[in-house]
């Protein structure tokens, strides 16, 4: 998810960035949000021919989970990743963000 938080800080320079991560029972769940806009004098960076988000998504992937990046009801943006610790996710439920992610992990 370093990579997450690099894309925060070049794209919304400035902007307060979030990192929450989260053990279940079967799974470690990463989520990194910032918040909507950027300082001042601060100018977003342009496109790059980096591999950013589909990075991201091909690392979990890797590892048996999953991925997911979208923008934030206020205008922010939020990557989350939820990881398996063990070979598959139990089918319990531990509340969103992790349930969509969970539901595609098992599909």
């Amino acid at each position: 998810m370093r990579e997450a938080v690099t894309n925060a800080a070049k794209h919304a320079p400035g902007a307060e960035i979030s990192l929450l991560v989260t053990e279940t029972v079967d799974a470690v769940g990463i989520r990194v949000t910032n918040a909507p806009g950027h300082r001042a004098g601060q100018a977003p960076a342009r496109a790059s021919a980096g591999r950013g988000l589909a990075g991201i998504r091909d690392r979990a992937v890797l590892l048996g989970g999953v991925s997911r990046a979208a923008s934030t009801a206020d205008g922010g943006f939020e990557v989350l990743a939820l990881l398996p610790l063990g070979t598959a996710l139990a089918d319990a439920a531990y509340g969103a963000p992790w349930d969509v992610l969970r539901e595609k992990v098992d599909a």
